[in-house]
C-alpha cells in the first residue's frame, strides 16, 4: 500500500474513532463502505484499512459476511487500557533494568533526555493549536516498549494507543481550562521516569508508571463524560 492509502486511511480511522468515542456512531451499527467511500470523496481501499485499524483496537468487528459491525466503547475500558499499559510498561522496564548498563543504553537514554527537551512545559498558558503534546506523551512511553525488543509488547501497545490519543484531543478540546496544567504534570512524570531509568531503580520507575496511568485514566474519564454530556445539549445523538 503506498503512503498516500496510509495517510487517508488513518485520517478516516482517527474521524471514525472519534464518533464511536463519542457515541456518534452507536454500539451494533453497521459500517457501509460504499457510503464512508462516498462521504469521504475516497475509494473503498482507504475504507477498508480504516476499518482494519478500528478492529485490530477492538472497536468494531469485521464479520465474516464482509460487513463491520461497531463495537462501541465504556468508559471503563479506559481503565482496562490502562491497566493493559501498565502491565506492558513495567514489565518492559524489568527486561531493559535486567540487561547491563553498557554504552548503547546510555546511548538510549541520552536520546530520552532530547525527547524531554523537545516536550518541554507549557508555561504560556496557552492551548496548543493541535494534539502534538498528546504524541509526544505516546512517543515517550512506546521508546521505553520499544527498547524492551518484544515484538508482542510494541504490536499490543500500537494496537489501543490510537484510543487514548483521540482522547487526549478531545480532552484539549473540551477541557482546556486543565489541558496545560495537566501537560505539565506529565512532562514532570516524564522526567521522574527518565531519573529512575538513569538511577537503574526498578520499585522507583514501577511506582511512577502506577500513579501516571492512574492518573491518565481518571483524567481521561472525565474528558469522555463531559464530552458527551456536551454533545447531548447539542442534541447530536
Amino acid at each position: 500500500m503506498n503512503n498516500l492509502k496510509i495517510s487517508l486511511a488513518s485520517k478516516i480511522a482517527k474521524d471514525l474513532r472519534t464518533n464511536i468515542i463519542l457515541g456518534i456512531l452507536e454500539e451494533g451499527q453497521l459500517l457501509n463502505e460504499t457510503a464512508l467511500a462516498d462521504k469521504y470523496g475516497v475509494s473503498r481501499g482507504p475504507i477498508r484499512q480504516a476499518i482494519q485499524l478500528l478492529s485490530n483496537e477492538g472497536i468494531v468487528e469485521i464479520l465474516q459476511n464482509g460487513r463491520t459491525k461497531i463495537l462501541g466503547f465504556r468508559p471503563n475500558e479506559l481503565q482496562d487500557y490502562f491497566n493493559l499499559r501498565l502491565y506492558i510498561e513495567s514489565e518492559s522496564v524489568k527486561k531493559i533494568l535486567s540487561q547491563p548498563a553498557d554504552e548503547d543504553y546510555w546511548k538510549w537514554l541520552d536520546s530520552m533526555k532530547v525527547l524531554l527537551e523537545n516536550n518541554s512545559p507549557i508555561y504560556s498558558g496557552i492551548v496548543p493549536y493541535d494534539n502534538t503534546y498528546g504524541e509526544q506523551d505516546m512517543e515517550f512511553h512506546f521508546a521505553i516498549v520499544s527498547r524492551a525488543d518484544s515484538q508482542i509488547y510494541s504490536q499490543v501497545w500500537k494496537n489501543v494507543s490510537s484510543l487514548a490519543l483521540c482522547i487526549s484531543e478531545l480532552h484539549r478540546m473540551y477541557y482546556s481550562e486543565k489541558f496545560v496544567h495537566e501537560t505539565n504534570i506529565t512532562i514532570a512524570c516524564h522526567k521522574r521516569i527518565l531519573e529512575g531509568l538513569q538511577n537503574r531503580d526498578l520499585d522507583f520507575i514501577l511506582k511512577e508508571l502506577a500513579e501516571h496511568m492512574e492518573h491518565g485514566a481518571k483524567t481521561l474519564t472525565h474528558t469522555w463524560e463531559k464530552a458527551r454530556e456536551e454533545l447531548k445539549h447539542k442534541n447530536m445523538f
